[in-house]
């Protein structure tokens, strides 16, 4: 696990991430392959109840698909639900609805990467 995840994640029980392509123009296959040896790996300790990826061009969400697709199958896990939105509203309304669904408690406040 990076150690910006590491941070991010300290002391949560779960975590629902937002990625945001907006900007993104090229995926290299370097980048791919991080990911893919990065996520789910048996060191995580916390757990992920949702992904959502906002701002995605279609050709993203095709690959996303099969990056997200690989992950479980190289780590022969269930994973995480995965959903492709246009904006991170839609994003929080959709994590709001899987804490609803999980029984989870909405958090007070909002952690940052920049902290």
């Amino acid at each position: 696990m990076t150690a910006i995840r590491r941070r991010f994640v300290d002391g949560k029980a779960y975590v629902f991430l937002i990625i945001d392509l907006h900007r993104m123009v090229h995926l290299s296959a370097e980048a791919r392959r991080v990911a893919s040896e990065t996520s789910g790996t048996p060191d995580d300790d916390v757990t992920i109840h949702g992904i959502a990826v906002v701002g995605a061009s279609f050709q993203f969400r095709v690959l996303g698909a099969m990056l997200f697709r690989a992950i479980r199958l190289l780590h022969r896990t269930a994973g995480f639900p995965v959903r492709f939105l246009d904006t991170q509203t839609e994003a929080r309304a959709w994590f709001d609805e899987r804490r609803r669904e999980l029984g989870l408690p909405r958090p007070g406040a909002v952690a940052s990467l920049d902290a």
